[in-house]
């Protein structure tokens, strides 16, 4: 006679015949060099075969293109929108798995400041939420299709992208009280991209206003440079945040409810 417990039980499972299983720290490594090799492939090949694509309105010298004028010629458009919706969609997945791990760790919270983390935490995760969508709006939209429309979704995408390394710090300072020798480090180095981060994005905005209002030779390449170091930032941030994870899997499997014996197999009894 089999026995099998019914209830919250079932909703637990564990997984038999698994077919698929992959370490989320490796897949996020597989996400974030996603896009970094695609912006490569495309700065590349838009230097070789367009030859106009540092012209801008400003009859002026430069030699390194934004990401926009990269990604907004054809073909290079078709290949970076391609590589950021397989990009998109598993980032979707470490938002949710960053917000249900930080939310576990709310007993290490001191009990005077969980209100406080449980909204920090939800914060994050819809500023992330935002993040991606402005991303996604950003690819789609390219600047040689609606100029005005993409330039806002940029400043949006980067303005929600220092809201949430701000956030995440600050979670992660709140449940981890009492840091390990390697929370330390990772700490350390996510403050240090937040301030490299921080910096390049004030040398953004500088030569920016450089080009825009005074046609300054090399603001523009200047101005692209800081922008490739801005999303190099952005995605080894997000590899930290996951990498501080616990090592969890990505498995595709048949579930077995949870029986009566606490395990994944049924209970036997005579």
């Amino acid at each position: 006679m089999t026995i099998v417990t019914s209830g919250p039980a079932m909703d637990r499972a564990t997984l038999d015949q698994v077919s698929f299983r992959l370490n989320l720290r490796t897949l996020s490594n597989l996400v974030m060099s996603i896009p970094l090799l695609g912006m490569i492939a495309c700065f590349v090949t838009a230097n070789i075969f367009h030859e106009d694509i540092n012209r801008t309105r400003c009859p002026v010298y430069n030699f390194i293109p934004s990401v926009s004028a990269i990604t907004g010629v054809s073909p290079q458009r078709y290949l970076w929108r391609l590589c950021m919706a397989v990009h998109i969609i598993p980032r979707c997945l470490f938002a949710v798995v960053c917000y249900n791990h930080w939310m576990r760790q709310l007993a290490s919270v001191p009990a005077a400041r969980r209100l406080l983390y449980r909204r920090l935490v939800r914060a994050a995760f819809w500023v992330h939420t935002a993040e991606l969508a402005s991303l996604a709006g950003v690819t789609y939209v390219s600047n040689k299709e609606n100029y005005p429309v993409h330039e806002k979704l940029f400043s949006f995408f980067l303005l929600s992208c220092s809201t949430y390394m701000l956030l995440a710090l600050a979670v992660e300072r709140l449940a981890y009280p009492h840091m390990t020798a390697a929370q330390r480090t990772s700490a350390r180095c996510k403050v240090a991209i937040v301030l490299v981060y921080a910096s390049l994005l004030l040398g953004l905005l500088y030569y920016f206003w450089k080009h825009r209002f005074f046609c300054e030779e090399l603001a523009l390449s200047w101005f692209s440079f800081c922008e490739y170091c801005i999303c190099t930032c952005i995605m080894v941030f997000n590899v930290l945040v996951i990498r501080d994870i616990p090592d969890f899997c990505l498995t595709v499997g048949r579930p077995l409810p949870v029986t009566a014996n606490g395990t994944g197999a049924p209970l036997k009894t005579d």
